[in-house]
């Protein structure tokens, strides 16, 4: 009945067309492949905004800011300080101000970074930052104010996808 399974003659052999889409196929997948772990990923943006929103966040809550302004800015955010503070790709740095004047000041990370965004060029090894402003009130004395101003940087260059 099924003489093409009987026979088998048309199975023994890939045509032309067969192996040359198989071709373009394969091809596809291999070129897809190396785009894809060939390209470099930059989170230095990224990173940079995440460092000032978590230090924002770990001194303002609710518009109120921590009781205690004698503190240990690692501890007290949960910061890694020997990657900050070894790896020299990570730089940080807080103002915190009253309507008399600079109240606390901390830094923490390689300072040549501020001085990158500030020379901050089209050039790709320059660090990438972010800053941000937050007004707060002592929850204790809702008369007394503050201004905390974060500046975050971050020259952490992704490696390629191996």
């Amino acid at each position: 009945m099924n003489k093409r399974a009987e026979g088998g003659e048309g199975e023994k052999y890939i045509s032309f067309w067969d192996f040359f889409v198989w071709t373009i196929v394969g091809l596809g997948v291999v070129i897809s492949v190396i785009i894809f772990y060939s390209s470099r990923i930059d989170v230095r943006m990224d990173e940079s905004k995440i460092l000032a929103a978590r230090i924002v966040d770990c001194l303002v809550d609710g518009g109120y800011i921590i009781e205690d302004l004698n503190f240990n800015i690692y501890e007290t955010c949960k910061i890694n300080q020997k990657i900050i503070e070894d790896k020299r790709e990570f730089y940080f740095s807080v103002l915190i101000k009253n309507e008399t004047g600079v109240v606390k000041e901390i830094k923490g990370g390689y300072g040549d970074l501020e001085m990158q965004c500030n020379l901050k060029t089209k050039e790709e090894q320059f660090a990438d930052c972010d800053k941000k402003s937050v007004y707060a009130v002592n929850s204790s004395n809702k008369e007394q104010k503050f201004l905390i101003e974060v500046f975050a940087a971050s020259n952490q260059l992704g490696k390629r996808l191996r």
